[in-house]
């Protein structure tokens, strides 16, 4: 299992600079177990989250999700063979205990292997950050994807409106934006962050929808990049 956490630029080099997202294509919306703030409500949260214990976590996770979730993501399934794959994050406060101690009750509960070997490489520390950090700031991952093999990924959060479930960006927001600010920011994103503005969520395109000009979105990545 892959344990380095690596840099963007040596992240970029070992990719061989190809871009480092791939289009959304037909991804599914994402399946919410639970309404944004239910896990920090719980009174292991800080213990698993930001404390690294694994037997809080548990608690928490068993706490919250809901066995008629549990039934529907396994409609879905529908006798599919999956892989659960945790994000594994390192946050600035400590191990986050709470994405894999969901994937091993999940793949308990629904009969599914859990998957280990793919782990955030990086360390992006977005929690509590602004959009334009996270956007510049994004986490990438290292480890060995199966071709064909069906992969259930598990995320804490997702912020933003409940639109936000449908990841793939739609035309009319791509249009949008280079209509906007020309393709000009096209090849400047691919340039400093990694991918072409086609691999953004239709909830990050629209932060650089609403930017004013071309001129301010790079201001504000420069701005709030950290240094190496």
């Amino acid at each position: 299992m892959p344990r380095k956490i690596v840099s963007l630029d040596e992240y970029r080099s070992r990719i061989q600079n190809q871009e480092t997202r791939v289009a959304w294509q037909d991804f599914p919306p994402v399946f919410i177990f639970r309404p944004l703030g239910a896990a920090k409500n719980h009174p292991k949260y800080e213990l698993a989250k930001m404390q690294g214990s694994d037997i809080a976590a548990y608690k928490l996770v068993k706490d919250i999700t809901p066995e008629q979730k549990i039934s529907e993501l396994s409609q879905i399934l529908d006798g599919r063979s999956a892989h659960i794959l945790p994000i594994h994050a390192i946050e600035e406060f400590g191990t986050n205990k709470i994405p894999a101690a969901l994937a091993f009750y999940l793949a308990n509960k629904l009969n599914c292997e859990l998957c280990s070997d793919i782990v955030q490489a990086n360390r992006p520390q977005r929690t509590g950050k602004g959009a334009f950090y996270r956007l510049s700031q994004y986490p990438f991952f290292d480890g060995k994807v199966v071709k064909g093999q069906n992969y259930v990924i598990l995320a804490i959060a997702l912020t933003g409106h409940p639109g936000a479930a449908s990841l793939n960006i739609k035309d009319t927001m791509l249009n949008a934006i280079r209509d906007k600010h020309g393709d000009e920011l096209n090849e400047w994103w691919k340039s400093e962050i990694g991918f072409g503005l086609d691999k953004l969520t239709q909830g990050e395109a629209g932060h650089l929808k609403k930017a004013p000009s071309f001129a301010e979105i790079t201001s504000r990545v420069f701005a709030e990049r950290p240094e190496e």
